[in-house]
């Protein structure tokens, strides 16, 4: 009985080359023209029976659930802590708005960015941003004297000015919306204007 040894080709210079091997298969016939090997690729193999990492990572996948973060009851403490429920929160925008409006009081807004280094440049950005999608979508279910209030407690940061100084044209836009929006329902952003360094409507 003829046998056909098993050849290994591993082409170390082509990544991109698959790895070819050939069974060890023993054959009843004597002439050598009838004898076929069978190659199999590893890519096939793959493919028909995953490794045990394969179906490890898939799994791994599947599991992944979207987290939900739950409001908290009480105020932030810091300028951190605010931060940190406030991002947690963004992409839901009831829940930040409950956040915002409803846990977080004007009073709280004052003490927390009380200190000069507490009101960053991005923190004011992303307010303002929120803000305007909660006007946006929410706006019937609104306080807007609590809008109003909130927008005059953050500029009462020593760290406002120079926050201030670091919108971007969208972001101006987006507080003239907030105050375009508070205008409608004949509240007076007057004041509030001159703070934020925008124009008479």
């Amino acid at each position: 009985r003829d046998k056909i040894e098993s050849v290994n080709i591993d082409k170390n210079a082509d990544a991109c080359m698959p790895k070819i091997e050939t069974k060890v298969l023993e054959m009843s016939t004597v002439n050598p023209s009838e004898s076929k090997a069978v190659i199999e690729n590893d890519e096939q193999k793959k493919e028909q029976h995953p490794d045990e990492e394969g179906q490890s990572l898939g799994g791994k996948q599947e599991e992944q659930k979207t987290i939900i973060f739950a409001i908290p009851k009480k105020p932030p403490k810091t300028a951190y802590e605010f931060n940190r429920v406030f991002k947690s929160l963004i992409k839901d925008t009831e829940s930040l708005q409950k956040y915002m409006y409803d846990v977080v009081t004007p009073d709280d807004y004052k003490r927390v960015f009380s200190k000069s280094a507490s009101l960053e440049a991005e923190t004011l950005s992303d307010i303002i941003s929120a803000m305007k999608n909660i006007q946006d979508i929410s706006s019937e279910h609104l306080c807007e004297k609590k809008t109003l209030d909130i927008m005059n407690s953050i500029a009462t940061s020593p760290g406002f000015e120079f926050a201030l100084m670091f919108l971007s044209k969208g972001e101006k836009r987006d507080l003239e919306f907030i105050f375009e929006s508070l205008e409608k329902k004949s509240i007076d952003t007057s004041s509030a204007r001159v703070v934020y360094k925008l124009g008479k409507n």
